[in-house]
């Protein structure tokens, strides 16, 4: 009986006991967020914060401006840079000796040379002449004539012991320039045209050999047709001047002089000139 009631009363404390917590534990505050430790011992990684339904746009940070240099554009930063304009085309002026090149697409010229020759069988000096236009720097489009300076004797064709024969010639010349933008070229073209062949006497009114051109009494005229290709070594000594080493060989027809045929009015010719212009 009294083993009973001590367990009796023991059943009755726990279950008042257990009671008691209860309503303890359910009546105790929320705990306070600032007396949470902010250094738990526990290892575990905390939560990743919770993304914001609307971004926040990043700051643009911009560069900061690089000093220019004196007198180059500044350049706007965060923007491309402008696409330079194209550069005109310029004309590319030949290379000469003593001065600087200069942008020129039509130029044009004259000039003189003095050519060796040989004429009815005479050795002898003849004098040229010559203007054209020149295109970009090399085709050359002009007319030039020359005229045998040296006296030469008439006498195998008209028998005359006094007589003497006279010869010229001119026409159209066309010339191409190799390498003309250098300062030594290679010129290569021809004179297309006609020539005269004069015979006759230079006497005074005293049968006296004259020198004036008064004085000249024809006894045969006669026009040729003429050709005459021809090579150059031409050096630019200026955008206005150059001079020229030239070779050539005049071809003529249509002689129909007495005692005289085309290879006496035919011969090779051989000298300088000088040009100028603007090339």
């Amino acid at each position: 009986m009294h083993i009973r009631s001590s367990r009796h009363a023991l059943l009755v404390a726990l279950t008042f006991a257990a009671a008691l917590a209860a309503s303890v534990a359910y009546a105790a505050p929320a705990a306070d967020p600032s007396q949470v430790d902010p250094f738990p011992s526990s290892l575990e990684p905390l939560p990743p914060p919770t993304a914001s339904a609307t971004p926040v746009p990043a700051p643009t940070v911009r560069p900061a401006a690089t000093p220019s240099v004196v007198g180059s554009a500044p350049q706007t930063s965060g923007a491309p840079p402008a696409a330079a304009a194209p550069a005109a085309k310029k004309d590319s002026a030949p290379a000469t000796l003593f001065d600087s090149n200069m942008d020129f697409a039509i130029g044009g010229f004259g000039g003189v040379a003095v050519m060796y020759s040989r004429v009815a069988h005479t050795d002898g000096v003849q004098v040229c002449g010559e203007g054209a236009v020149i295109i970009d720097h090399a085709l050359t489009f002009g007319a030039g004539g020359c005229g045998f300076a040296t006296p030469v004797s008439g006498t195998r064709y008209t028998g005359g012991p006094d007589d003497v024969l006279q010869f010229g010639y001119g026409g159209a010349i066309i010339r191409y320039h190799f390498f003309s933008h250098r300062v030594v070229n290679l010129g290569v073209g021809a004179l297309i045209g006609a020539g005269g062949v004069v015979i006759g006497s230079q006497l005074d009114a005293a049968g006296n050999k004259s020198k004036d051109p008064n004085d000249f009494k024809e006894k045969s005229t006669e026009a040729v047709f003429v050709v005459e290709p021809q090579i150059g070594a031409y050096v630019n000594f200026t955008r206005w001047s150059r001079g020229a080493l030239l070779a050539g060989y005049r071809y003529a027809s249509g002689v129909e002089t007495k005692n005289m045929s085309w290879t006496d009015i035919s011969g090779p010719t051989l000298g300088g000139a000088l040009q100028f212009g603007w090339f």
